[in-house]
């Protein structure tokens, strides 16, 4: 729009911001959420068409009829092939209730997504178990985030970071992990949420080349990344269009 094109944004639900509105309801992503409500300033600010509730297909795409195309259509959480998985929820689809549960929580995956919605938990009064594969927590945050995250991670009594634990069973009201010493333990589990990580939506990106020669990916479904990865390459992006 900046540069004088016209822009058209296509969005399939009924507000922009993705996985960015998650900063509605945590504590801790003051930043992120303000971040988010310069974003939506902007919009509203610039010349920008917004269509919401609006599931682009590469059939009504091609109707619009562009000059270029750029697919932000993101990435799918994980759904591990863990046994009794179907008793777990996916912890980005939780944000919007975390009042509502309440009790033992065990979070599967000790990324920075794992960790900061199990501090939430415990900040609320709750039971949290973090179980994480590999031996380090919230390992793709840069070092600065990971200091700053342990520090509040080791405020609370109730928060339990359980790392070379690998998950074996989901069960109703329990959890069984075997730790690095190979021995198993019983978590118990009123809630359990799944955060293992996203996978980029490609094959859906893939259905959108072929409108026009001017065809681009970015954020997650280029590769899953982080924030200022993805701005990076929205900014490379754009700044090269003829």
């Amino acid at each position: 729009d900046q540069k004088g094109h016209n822009v058209v944004l296509l969005e399939k639900s009924d507000r922009l911001g993705g996985l960015l509105n998650s900063s509605d309801y945590e504590t801790h992503k003051v930043d992120l959420n303000r971040y988010r409500n310069y974003l939506l300033t902007q919009i509203k600010k610039s010349g920008v068409e917004v269509r919401l509730n609006y599931k682009a297909t590469s059939e009504n795409v091609k109707e619009i009829g562009p000059d270029a195309v750029i697919i932000a259509v993101g990435s799918s959480p994980i759904t591990p092939p863990i046994p009794g998985v179907e008793y777990a929820k996916q912890a980005v689809d939780v944000y919007p209730k975390l009042d509502e549960l309440k009790g033992n929580i065990v979070v599967i995956g000790g990324g920075s997504i794992g960790c900061e919605i199990g501090l939430e938990f415990a900040e609320r009064g709750n039971e949290v178990y973090v179980v994480e594969l590999t031996d380090a927590l919230a390992a793709k945050g840069n070092m600065l985030y990971r200091i700053g995250l342990h520090q509040h991670l080791s405020r609370y009594e109730n928060l339990h970071t359980l790392t070379e634990t690998r998950c074996m069973e989901i069960r109703e009201k329990e959890v069984v992990v075997v730790g690095k010493d190979g021995e198993e333990r019983i978590l118990k589990a009123d809630h359990v949420l799944l955060a293992v990580g996203f996978r980029a939506n490609k094959d859906l990106a893939h259905s959108f080349y072929g409108i026009t020669p001017e065809t681009a990916m970015i954020g997650d479904c280029n590769q899953v990344a982080t924030v200022l990865e993805a701005n990076n390459l929205a900014y490379l992006i754009a700044s090269n269009l003829a």
